[in-house]
């Protein structure tokens, strides 16, 4: 699990394992970012980026090998990544011929697509994503108290009834339309669906716009029946004001047949 200091400077990030009866932290305070994505044919996949300081956007990504009683990078994903940041990023066989190509935020969350090599082959004209989740950068100015490097969200790739893989994302609505670099407010939030038309990626479908912005979300069967369902956290008020109470709601949509 990847996780901020509480200063949000530095990680402290830890992985857990069940051991039959609970769980149990076999790596702590961990100076990496943490992202479990499913690969195409393999399954499961831990991926891992080293921290850097005030840089999350830079560093090899890499998958993770149980090595010497701690997780090391052992085959890169991005080798010379300048851009992205695991936490958003997702890889998936949605270009014929390509069974891993790899698809990332960038830090102004447009949405990039990455063949197996590395080599950026498209970028989305139009910004998705937007969290309110933040590294604290260095200032660039006096009057500065702090400086939010905004993380990315969730991509996630969805195999589709027909076998085609679907890379699924959110795109939260700001009221200042992004225009503001240190303050981020979403009061409209929808889930979009994307395939490769053999030059970019094209919209399949998208949820209605929901109130509020969504925080995060995943796929699965969660309540056991059979389906498969998305479920995304959505916040409705982060109680900015004095007074205010947060409220937070979870919306589970089902997949048509």
């Amino acid at each position: 699990m990847t996780t901020l200091a509480p200063t949000r400077r530095a990680l402290e990030s830890f992985v857990l394992e069940y051991d039959g009866k609970s769980f149990k932290r076999i790596v702590t305070d961990a100076s990496w970012y943490f992202r479990v994505c499913t690969m195409p044919d393999r399954g499961k996949v831990l991926l891992g980026q080293e921290h850097r300081s005030g840089a999350p956007f830079t560093g090899r990504i890499s998958e993770m090998i149980w090595r010497n009683g701690q997780y090391e990078p052992d085959v890169d994903v991005l080798a010379n990544n300048r851009i992205a940041n695991v936490l958003g990023l997702a890889v998936g066989n949605i270009i014929e011929g390509q069974k891993e190509t790899v698809l990332a935020y960038d830090s102004f969350d447009h949405i990039r697509v990455f063949d197996a090599g590395g080599k950026e082959l498209y970028k989305t004209a139009e910004r998705f994503g937007g969290s309110t989740l933040y590294y604290v950068g260095d200032r660039t100015d006096i009057g500065e108290s702090e400086r939010p490097l905004y993380l990315t969200m969730r991509l996630i790739s969805l195999q589709d009834k027909d076998g085609k893989t679907k890379i699924l994302a959110v795109k939260n609505h700001d009221i200042a339309g992004l225009k503001l670099e240190k303050f981020r407010d979403f009061n409209e939030s929808q889930v979009m669906a994307f395939y490769w038309d053999g030059v970019g990626l094209a919209q399949d479908w998208r949820t209605r716009k929901l109130t509020g912005g969504i925080r995060d979300f995943a796929i699965g069967d969660f309540n056991n029946d059979g389906k498969t369902e998305l479920v995304a956290a959505v916040v409705i008020d982060e109680a900015r004001v004095i007074g205010s109470t947060p409220k937070c709601i979870l919306i589970a949509l089902e997949f048509a047949k």
